[in-house]
């Protein structure tokens, strides 16, 4: 489970930035680490894997949503950690914005975690990769 303290604080900053949407009337989980730098991604993303388990939920359909934010290492130990204990409750994980150097990043998220995130450009394509 988590290891880190969570604070109020914390959680009520996490919150908004996990949205449950219906989509062709399957349940879909979206992860939105939008517009955050690498350490504000490790910071907050103990706190959304601590909602993600409390959702109590299983089969998981997940995009994460890392437009407009920048990784670093502390960022990616943080995906790899929080992956690994959420990895049992998800069925799929779809991603957007991940460019460049975000591509090399997610390979070694991928084989450490053992997730199998695949990238999309748009949410149309991730929500109906996801439902397939």
């Amino acid at each position: 489970m988590i290891d880190e303290e969570i604070t109020p604080e914390l959680a009520n900053e996490a919150k908004p930035r996990l949205k449950w949407i219906i989509y062709k009337e399957r349940e879909i989980l979206i992860q939105d680490y939008t517009g955050l730098q690498g350490d504000d991604i490790a910071r907050i993303m103990p706190a959304m894997t601590d909602q993600i388990i409390k959702s109590c939920k299983k089969e998981i359909l997940n995009i994460v949503d890392i437009r407009d934010s920048f990784g670093n290492k502390a960022a990616v130990n943080a995906f790899i950690k929080y992956s690994k204990i959420i990895r049992p409750l998800l069925n799929k994980t779809a991603a957007l914005g991940v460019t460049g150097v975000k591509k090399v990043l997610l390979n070694t998220i991928n084989k450490v975690s053992r997730v199998g995130v695949k990238t999309f450009n748009s949410d149309q394509e991730a929500k109906e990769w996801l439902i397939s």
